[in-house]
């Protein structure tokens, strides 16, 4: 078995290698199609099934005092009201009052998400100066 040197040294010159220019170009167009956004196709009715999901279980940890993971359900809800579900090609399909209720929902979320991220900020900071942890960054 080689050492860990020989083995990092090994790999090193293994990567340093110029490859010819053919095969350089071939491998960036075979990177090319997974880079691209893949787009979802759910339906509709899943995606607002989804939305109301993702706000309930933000609240019921809400309300069981579980900051952190609340305050990470309301940044999902928030990013997929604003900027998912409008992007779909079916949101004209939505009812007026489905979207009332989901903007009465978004804005319930990020103002509940600011609340959480201060007391989450302050939470750390006096955990930090409890324990006598001076670099917080």
């Amino acid at each position: 078995m080689l050492s860990m040197k020989k083995q990092k040294a090994t790999l090193l010159l293994y990567f340093m290698k110029p490859l010819p220019q053919t095969s350089r170009i071939q491998r960036f167009r075979s990177l090319l199609p997974k880079s691209r956004p893949h787009r979802l196709k759910l339906p509709l009715i899943k995606v607002c099934q989804t939305l109301d999901s993702l706000f309930d279980i933000a609240m019921a940890y809400f309300h069981e005092n579980q900051l952190e993971k609340a305050f990470g359900y309301f940044l999902r809800f928030v990013d997929a009201a604003v900027d998912k579900l409008p992007k779909h090609p079916n949101y004209n399909d939505i009812t007026a009052e489905y979207k009332e209720k989901t903007c009465r929902q978004t804005i319930r979320a990020i103002k509940l998400a600011e609340k959480l991220k201060s007391k989450i900020l302050n939470s750390y900071f006096s955990h930090h100066l409890k324990n006598g942890i001076n670099n917080v960054e």
